[in-house]
This record gives C-alpha cells, structure tokens and sequence, in this order.
C-alpha cells in the first residue's frame, strides 16, 4: 500500500474513517490524502433545509484533524485537497491522479440513518471504483486486525494483483484468514492464488448471504469483511445501486471490496 486516498464530508462518519485510514498508513508507511468534494448547488439545498449543517469550513475542519493526527504521527506523509466536483463521478479521475492503490472512506454521509448500511456516494463508489475501496461503519474504532473473513460466490480469480489489499493486511497484521465460499464445492478447486493466504475455508450453499455472513461472524469474532466486486458475485445479490437497506446488507465491522470487473 502507497497511497491511501480518504474523501470526507465532515461528518463523524468520515472521522472515523480518517483515523481507521491514519492507523493503516502510519503501520505500512503509506501517503495519504484527504479530500473534499463539495456541490455548490447540493450546499445550497442543505442550507435552506439545515443550515447548521454547511457551517463548516472544509479546509479549516481537515486541518485541525490533521494537527491532531501529525500530534501522534509527526513523520506521517499527508496531504488534503478541497475541490469543486461531485463525490461520486470525480473521485476516480482524482484517484487516478495521485497514483492512489486504496480508497477509505465512511459508509455514510452526513445525514446519517441506521435503516441505510451504505449512503448513495459510497454505493456508487463500490460499484464503479477501479481501486479497491474500504468502508469504515458508523461507531467503527480501529483495534487492530487479527482476523479476516473473506466471502466469495466464486473463488477464482483472474488476477493475482487484484489480492494485493488482502496480502497487504495479511502482512502487516498477520490475522487468521477466513473463506467462506459459497456454491458447489467443485469451485474450490480453483483456489491456487487465495491459498497462501487463507487459514480456514467453510462451505455454503445458502442462498441468503448476509445470513450465512452474520452466523459466521457470530461464532468467530472478525475484524474485516472482505469481497470480491464481479458480475453474479456476493456485491452483486447484496449491494443497492443507490442506497443499500441495512436489511438486506449489514456489517459493524470494515467491509473491504477487491476489484476484479466492472458490475
């Protein structure tokens, strides 16, 4: 990991997502980058419904994080931007631009609401991002990863690369690696580039992902979701293309998306 990129909107959640990224940088020596969006027209619109809400200053409100930040971890290579542009069509060209390998980033904006598990921006940017994307839930405190559940439909991968996150955690933190792999067992077969780095693997034939998630991590305390983004994979049966009800996909801990294809 090089180059961490964190969009924030100010809210707790994107705090929480700033320190979850500040710990993971600091650990592999990587840059980070915070960064602001803001719409002029969606500012206004907040104005008029909420105008304690836009009282902010952007520039001003990552500064003090990062005089905070810098307090701890005074050699941490940081830098902010705030720009003119829309999260959720700009954040890939800037990411692009720096040369980012990992966007981090809150499940939710401002506007916070515990019957939505992802808010239209972090949506839209686990389903378009071409570098791997990691959601910080609301009330999610960074205690370290020890161990990681990876749940897959289909373990074959096309590219080796596309495992370098999950590596990159394995290294850093040395956690026990979890597979759950759904569909027939024959599929496991195919499981040459995620061997070395998985510890234990189970089988499901349910249907009902999230449930068979839950029941898991309800028996084995996790640090870390991991999945693979690709057609008629786990996002694809679980993930809203707007807003994702936290009904149909809900996690307390970090959800980590690799990037196999397009959706």
């Amino acid at each position: 990991m090089k180059h961490i990129l964190v969009p924030v909107d100010l809210s707790r959640n994107s705090k929480e997502a700033l320190t979850y990224a500040v710990e993971l940088a600091h650990k592999s020596h990587a840059a980070m980058t915070v960064i602001h969006l803001y719409s002029l027209l969606l500012r206004a619109i907040m104005h008029s419904t909420n105008p304690e809400g836009v009282d902010k200053d952007p520039g001003k409100w990552i500064q003090q994080r990062i005089r905070e930040i810098k307090l701890r971890f005074p050699n941490l290579d940081i830098a902010y931007r705030v720009v003119k542009g829309d999260a959720g069509d700009d954040l890939a060209g800037i990411a692009s631009s720096i040369d980012a390998d990992l966007i981090i980033t809150g499940c939710q904006g401002a506007r916070e609401d515990n019957k939505t598990f992802l808010g239209s921006v972090a949506s839209s940017l686990i389903l378009t991002s071409k570098i791997p994307v990691m959601l910080i839930p609301p009330r999610s405190k960074f205690h370290g990863v020890h161990h990681i559940l990876v749940a897959a439909v289909s373990s074959q991968v096309k590219e080796k690369e596309m495992l370098e996150p999950l590596k990159f955690f394995v290294d850093i933190f040395h956690p026990k690696v979890s597979l759950l792999q759904f569909g027939e067992y024959h599929e496991v077969k195919r499981l040459a580039s995620l061997k070395p780095l998985v510890t234990h693997t189970e089988y499901s034939e349910n249907q009902d992902y999230m449930e068979t998630v839950n029941a898991f991590m309800a028996n084995h305390p996790t640090d870390l979701l991991t999945v693979v983004r690709r057609k008629k994979g786990f996002l694809e049966k679980t993930i809203g293309p707007k807003r994702t009800s936290a009904m149909r996909f809900n996690t307390p801990i970090p959800l980590l998306v690799l990037i196999e294809e397009s959706l």
